[in-house]
């Protein structure tokens, strides 16, 4: 087991996953949680391998009044929110230069492990708790007649899931990635109760690197259109806004003023479900995902081309398929007995907005680096160490990104776009299973 390493100059990383109800944003969380952390992920390059792994460190959950709340962005567009939003919730604390504090919470948390604030034996006994809490909220094992459902519950609408991540790169700590799951309701809930709430959440992602935009394609599926061409969009509009919140997403991306140095990725849930109307799922998405970027989602889209975001979208499952290609579901959705769990285009997910985030962050460091080494006839002490540090952490930008850059890497996904700098072709990926 890891022990805690110095993270006072260590980048930290913030993505939020974003969806209405039934978008499938917590088993999106149970394959992160198995990819990243049970197994190893591989990326093969031409210049050798490199090892990612993900180390839960910190478990949190609570009500939405619990986080403090972050800046207000200038241009916040009142003017886009909807006059109808339900409940929700989201992990509103603001950005954190450092480790962060555990000021403005409440007694109401309903759980919060951080590993991150201890060290020695007391680290190892918390992480393994959090590991604990992660398999049994985020497992997912073929049907039981003794439970009505083999996924767990979404997040209610007032509580946030947040989990921290530290990343290694060939057993090399890189740095800290938070990733925030909310109650989604509110997206689609008509009784306007959570306004306020609604506004919390737009700061937010305000003040995150990423968001994972999660749209659940057997939804989907009930929206393909009668009949469409080449030159309309295959969904009946109004029936596939509703199926993904598309409104509702689309608001809060619009209402996002200046922000930029973003990443945005688009994933399709359930896409490996053997109910999917076959002209959603025919050549891996492509026409579907097409119409998405064009006619769905398009003002999210144009915000994100207006503002230079990182873009992309894939399909993604937590279930998968067996290696035959045989379904792992039943036609009820319900986990086969004899399935063979085998979760995909998460990790591409995770891994596009994780080198997204370390681009911006690089572009960052590049400009404070400028400044440090203007010419002067006397330098601090605290200047020169402040390079160093500099120095030291746009090395480990530069190794992250030329991990997860790749072009094969996203090889299955539409349209991945980097905003800070074009993709160059680095290999594979592929998981090792841990003993």
């Amino acid at each position: 087991m890891r022990q805690k390493t110095d993270m006072s100059d260590m980048s930290i990383f913030r993505l939020t996953m974003i969806g209405g109800s039934g978008s499938g944003k917590t088993t999106f969380m149970s394959a992160l949680c198995q990819m990243f952390t049970e197994d190893d992920m591989v990326i093969d390059t031409s210049n050798g391998s490199y090892v990612v792994h993900l180390l839960p460190v910190l478990y949190d959950v609570g009500g939405t009044a619990e986080k403090v709340e972050t800046d207000v962005p200038k241009t916040s567009a009142a003017s886009f929110m909807p006059t109808k939003a339900g409940g929700g919730g989201g992990a509103f604390g603001k950005a954190a230069s450092g480790i962060r504090a555990n000021a403005g919470r409440t007694s109401s948390r309903e759980r919060h492990l951080d590993a991150l604030v201890v060290d020695g034996d007391a680290r190892l006994a918390v992480i393994r708790q959090i590991q604990a809490e992660l398999a049994k909220k985020f497992e997912i094992k073929p049907s039981d007649n003794s439970v009505t459902s083999d996924f767990r519950e979404g997040t209610d609408k007032m509580i946030f899931t947040e989990i921290c991540f530290e990343i290694y790169l060939n057993d090399e700590m890189m740095g800290l990635m938070y990733i925030t799951d909310y109650g989604g309701e509110f997206i689609d809930d008509p009784d306007g109760s959570a306004q306020e709430i609604y506004s919390k959440l737009i700061r937010h992602i305000y003040s995150s690197d990423g968001a994972i935009v999660l749209c659940n394609a057997l939804h989907m599926s009930k929206a393909v259109a009668d009949s469409y061409d080449a030159n309309s969009s295959m969904f009946d509009g109004a029936a596939v806004r509703s199926a993904i919140s598309a409104d509702g997403i689309n608001n809060m991306f619009r209402a996002l003023g200046d922000k930029d140095d973003f990443t945005m990725v688009t994933a399709l849930t359930a896409s490996d479900s053997p109910g999917i109307d076959p002209r959603l799922s025919v050549n891996g998405y492509r026409r579907a995902m097409h119409d998405i970027k064009k006619y769905v989602l398009a003002p999210s889209f144009r915000a994100a081309s207006f503002r230079e975001w990182s873009t992309m979208l894939t399909p993604v499952s937590a279930i998968g398929r067996r290696a035959d290609g045989s379904p792992n579901v039943d036609a009820t959705g319900r986990v086969m007995e004899n399935a063979q769990i085998r979760p995909y285009g998460v990790d591409r997910a995770v891994m596009f907005c994780l080198a997204g985030a370390a681009m911006a962050k690089r572009k960052t460091l590049l400009a404070e680096l400028d400044e440090l080494n203007k010419f002067k006839i006397f330098r601090t002490p605290a200047e020169k160490s402040r390079r160093e540090t500099v120095k030291s952490e746009l090395g480990r930008m530069e190794k992250l990104i030329n991990a997860l850059r790749g072009d094969d890497i996203y090889s299955a996904a539409y349209e991945p776009s980097f905003a800070l700098e074009k993709i160059e072709q680095v290999g594979n990926v592929k998981v090792i299973k841990r003993n």
